[in-house]
């Protein structure tokens, strides 16, 4: 299907827009999706578990002790392990779980990435040079549609500038800027249509009605 022409150019239009963000302000997107991955994955790596063979178990002054042992650089070592609660020890083994040390990492970056996005933040709200520059984006995303028609009358020249059909600007002068800062604005202008694209509609329906 053909998507609608002022469809078309409002798309392409966000797409500049978007593109001058983007371009602009790398470090502040950079991290706001850094925190926004690190988010959504700290705390969802599974813990890990080892299982320990118990030789044997004491209780003394209110803690419960287990003697296990393992095998470190080829020798036998016995640990004790400690719990405030007897534990069930299915075939005289003890079940540990412990929190993924990938997920303690993650919360790390994440706070740290966090920090760091805040900093960026305050800087564009106290800095003009760290700003988003939202009104240069609209400014990059318009001239992509602006034109400009020269109109002669009586040999005197204007400098008419439009886009999306709405008159922005009539000049003396071909190098004058628009002064639109937003959407809203521009569709409050006058319509307007140069009399080449008239003739060439006009064209077109004639021969259409042949």
């Amino acid at each position: 299907m053909k998507i609608p022409y002022i469809c078309d150019m409002i798309i392409k239009f966000i797409l500049a827009y978007l593109y001058k963000i983007i371009i602009s302000n790398p470090w502040k997107l950079i991290f706001i999706t850094t925190s926004i991955i690190l988010w959504n994955f700290a705390g969802t790596i599974p813990n890990t578990s080892s299982t320990l063979t118990m030789l044997d178990s004491t209780h003394l002054d209110q803690s419960y002790q287990y003697i296990y042992k393992t095998i470190k650089d080829d020798k036998v070592v016995y640990n004790i392990y400690q719990s405030n609660v007897p534990l069930e020890l299915p075939e005289g083994k003890l079940i540990i779980s412990e929190y993924s040390s990938i997920n303690v990492v993650l919360w790390i970056l994440f706070v740290v990435s966090a920090i760091i996005l805040c900093m960026l933040l305050l800087s564009s709200i106290y800095d003009d040079d760290s700003s988003w520059d939202f009104g240069e984006a609209f400014d990059y995303a318009l001239s992509w549609f602006t034109r400009c028609y020269r109109d002669e009358k009586n040999g005197d020249y204007k400098y008419i500038y439009y886009a999306f059909g709405k008159l922005m600007l009539t000049s003396r002068y071909p190098n004058d800027k628009p002064n639109i800062r937003s959407l809203r604005s521009l569709r409050m202008l006058p319509d307007y249509e140069p009399k080449q694209e008239k003739r060439n509609k006009t064209i077109e329906k004639i021969l259409k009605s042949v």
